[in-house]
């Protein structure tokens, strides 16, 4: 059996501008290991959600590594329609922290490079 880690995502919910490079719906905007100490201000505001979920290690160490220099920093998002609780992801947070499964947190992760 492979290894879990939990790991908390950063998520935006809403599109930061029209520009094409800013941060859009999905964009994982930062990932840490469960248990880092989240911003009152990263647990409220309306246009990011923390999704937390334990997901092979192989995966987490991936998305927790920052990017390489020249690289995207937004270079993962998540394909919030493919996950079940589609009204979390809309109007006011439900809760600091959403948690999903392994198999449908794997669904949904996408690589933007």
């Amino acid at each position: 059996m492979r290894k879990l880690r939990e790991v908390d995502a950063l998520i935006r919910v809403v599109d930061k501008s029209a520009h094409p490079m800013s941060s859009k719906r999905g964009d994982v905007l930062v990932v840490k290991y469960s248990g880092w100490e989240w911003s009152q201000w990263e647990r409220e505001n309306p246009e990011w959600r923390i999704i937390r979920s334990a997901i092979p290690e192989t995966l987490a160490i991936t998305l927790v590594t920052p990017p390489a220099v020249g690289l995207m920093r937004k270079s993962w998002m998540i394909e919030l329609t493919l996950l079940p609780k589609k009204k979390d992801f809309t109007g006011a947070r439900p809760t600091d922290v959403i948690c999903v499964s392994r198999d449908d947190f794997i669904t949904a992760v996408r690589s933007k490079i």
